[in-house]
């Protein structure tokens, strides 16, 4: 039997789902949907996190398609436990999109913890009763994510899970639980990125079927029951995707594609990892990893670290009541307007960084890293938690790793920050978009040493003054040359003695942006206070 675009799955609640979608990753351009819909696509798949949603309505409306005949997706970042961030967030984005409801919303991932997801899908649901949801779902879900939330016995239970799944990330078991409990899966990056094209058994299975290795990875999503949701801004590749759902592949040819999984156990984007426990739950992140890949991607990961460890040495402390981040600042030259040297840089009011290795790589992270964290106060009517700063850093750096014409960031960030969550905190992010939790660490040429005179000298009880002092102190173990208030560049983060970490004054109470005087807040020491600190 002929299948096209618009033949449905059932979903758990009644609802109807194509068998293929588009996704929409980093598509601004709104012909790229419009051209979709009107080649035959009627499932479509945007985020929040995406930041396209009036380029997607766009592309829908110019479609000409009635609304009713699609199927639009679009999913929600539960990264904040502000209350009613779900409910805002959902309002807007059909408000961008100008649309009336989303047949489909997800959770984009269980990244914020426990008690702010369910908060999130319990704002959802409310939507799905006030219409402006037809169905619910999630994304990036493990087992245990999705067994806590339907041991909560919501009103509106999951029907999809969208996860990466193509035959070299086969997730077998999670898709056979889905399936057990009435979950649709759904799969982004159905292509793995397209690292796997030339792959020999993935070629003798296309050349049986006459068709592409791109459409045999679709093929066997579609018959082992998933709904692939390629991403393309091009009309032939949407086109040539759509061949794949009348593919039929055959039970013997899917369990040889499903062989290939044991190749690349490591390729997912998303690898879960606890950190940390906070009183209230186990904080989950995800850290994006660089995929295995032709010849050569990885080895320009290793070039860049070694920008890094050339790179003039920084280094971060966590204080009893704030944050130091320091670095070397030289000039190359006696003739450089040192005012034009900026290597400790303010993100938002409460997020500042510091770097080691190449400088105008740093420049670009810090510009796209302000402009988010703008887009997040626009949208939260606060900043950004450092963790999903950092995330949202890596992302970026991760992203350069395997994208062709591009190179890794040559540089490493330490990033200091305060938010009501977690307090203050240190971060480290590397070219390969990994990111780690530190009390104190160092990076760049004198890293070694450096490291070794932290750990000798670093306690969890030490004050802010004694964390500027130390990190003079070991900035000095390697420093050439004379230091001085104008070769060294500090930012701290104080938090007041009179300021309650575990219960802060609600953000409603400050300014605009949720502050309030005396709020921890980043900032960098004048070349005055650091000579003081120099003379003691």
């Amino acid at each position: 039997m002929s299948r096209n675009l618009s033949t449905p799955i059932s979903l758990a609640d009644g609802a109807k789902h194509p068998i293929l979608g588009l996704g929409t990753y980093l598509l601004k351009d709104s012909s790229a949907i419009s051209s979709a819909i009107k080649n035959g696509y009627r499932c479509l798949d945007t985020a929040c996190y995406y930041r396209n949603h009036s380029a997607f309505g766009a592309g829908v409306h110019d479609s000409g398609v009635p609304r009713s005949e699609l199927f639009l997706i679009t999913k929600v970042d539960p990264w904040t436990g502000a209350i009613n961030n779900a409910r805002t967030s959902i309002l807007k984005s059909l408000t961008e999109a100008k649309l009336d409801y989303w047949d489909l919303v997800l959770i984009h991932s269980p990244e914020s913890g426990s008690k702010i997801r369910m908060k999130a899908y319990e704002e959802l649901s409310t939507l799905v009763d006030e219409g402006k949801i037809r169905s619910l779902g999630v994304s990036n879900y493990g087992k245990h994510h999705i067994d806590e939330l339907l041991a909560s016995n919501p009103r509106h239970k999951p029907v999809v899970n969208q996860i990466e799944i193509h035959p070299f990330h086969a997730q077998q078991e999670l898709a056979d639980y889905c399936k057990s409990k009435g979950i649709l899966v759904q799969g982004y990056c159905p292509l793995a990125r397209k690292y796997h094209l030339k792959d020999a058994t993935l070629n003798s299975v296309a050349e049986k079927y006459h068709t592409t290795a791109a459409n045999v990875m679709l093929g066997w999503s579609i018959a082992k029951g998933y709904v692939p949701l390629p991403k393309s801004g091009n009309v032939d590749r949407q086109n040539e995707n759509a061949k794949s759902i009348n593919i039929n592949i055959s039970s013997e040819d899917v369990n040889t594609l499903d062989g290939l999984d044991a190749q690349s156990s490591a390729d997912s984007q998303w690898t879960i990892r606890t950190v940390s426990r906070s009183q209230h739950f186990l904080l989950q992140v995800f850290d994006r990893h660089p995929a295995n890949t032709f010849e050569g991607q990885l080895k320009q990961v290793d070039h860049a670290l070694a920008a890094v460890a050339q790179g003039t040495t920084s280094l971060g402390v966590k204080a009893s009541n704030g944050v130091v981040i320091a670095t070397e600042k030289k000039q190359p030259s006696p003739l450089v307007d040192d005012s034009m040297l900026e290597k400790v840089a303010l993100i938002c009011p409460t997020i500042g960084c510091v770097y080691s290795g190449m400088g105008p790589d740093f420049r670009q992270l810090v510009t796209a890293a302000r402009k988010s964290a703008q887009a997040y106060w626009k949208m939260f009517n606060e900043y950004p938690p450092t963790r999903v700063m950092v995330g949202e850093i890596a992302s970026i750096m991760q992203g350069a790793t395997q994208k062709g014409g591009m190179r890794p960031y040559g540089c490493s960030l330490l990033v200091a920050g305060y938010d009501k969550t977690r307090g203050s905190s240190l971060y480290q992010v590397d070219p390969s978009g990994s990111y780690w939790a530190w009390k104190a660490s160092a990076m760049g040429k004198n890293m070694v040493n450096a490291k070794t005179f932290l750990e000798k000298r670093y306690n969890e009880d030490i004050s802010l003054e004694d964390a500027i002092h130390t990190s003079l102190l070991t900035l000095k173990e390697g420093f050439e040359g004379q230091m001085t208030e104008k070769t060294v560049d500090i930012g701290i983060i104080h938090i007041p003695s009179e300021w309650d970490t575990k219960n802060p004054p609600e953000a409603l109470a400050g300014d605009k942006a949720g502050h309030l005087p005396g709020m921890p807040a980043f900032r960098k020491l004048s070349e005055e206070e650091i000579k003081d600190h120099l003379t003691l």
